[in-house]
Parts: structure tokens; sequence; C-alpha cells
């Protein structure tokens, strides 16, 4: 599955990717995320058959983590300054 950049979900939206009737292998799977959004994927039972399901999850706090550690190694520099 190919997500082209600009594309936004809404944190818990579920998109149906594949119907079938005799099963998925899943091993290998992967999904090219060029965008922003992340996803989570799932196998459920529906219509008879089973259904690949990708369904928004958050986007993890990068920036957030990127600001922490820029502040300790400030803080490192003020503390240790020779």
């Amino acid at each position: 599955m190919d997500v082209l950049a600009g594309f936004s979900g809404t944190l818990g939206d579920t998109y149906d990717l594949i119907w079938t009737a005799n099963g998925f292998q899943t091993d290998g799977m992967v999904i090219n995320n060029l965008g922003s959004t992340e996803f989570d994927w799932d196998v459920v039972t529906k219509d008879g058959g089973e259904v690949l399901q990708a369904t928004v999850i958050p986007e993890p706090a990068t920036m957030g983590l990127f600001a922490l550690m820029g502040g300790g190694m400030l803080w490192i520099r003020c503390r240790f300054m020779i």
C-alpha cells in the first residue's frame, strides 16, 4: 500500500483494503508511507471472507523527543562548561 504525500487520515479512521474468501498470507507485508499518517493493519472476518484493514494511529511525538534531546544537550553544556 502506498500512501502519497498530502494524505491526511483522521485518528481512528479504518479503511478496507482487500477482501478474499481464501485467507491472507501477511508475511513480509509492508506499508510504504510517503505521508505523515501512520497506520496499523489487521486481518478481520467480514462478509464471508477476510478483509485487510488499515487503521489510522496517532503520529509519534518525534518533535517532542528532539526538543527534549536538544534541551538536555544545552543543560549539559551549561552545567559542565569548560
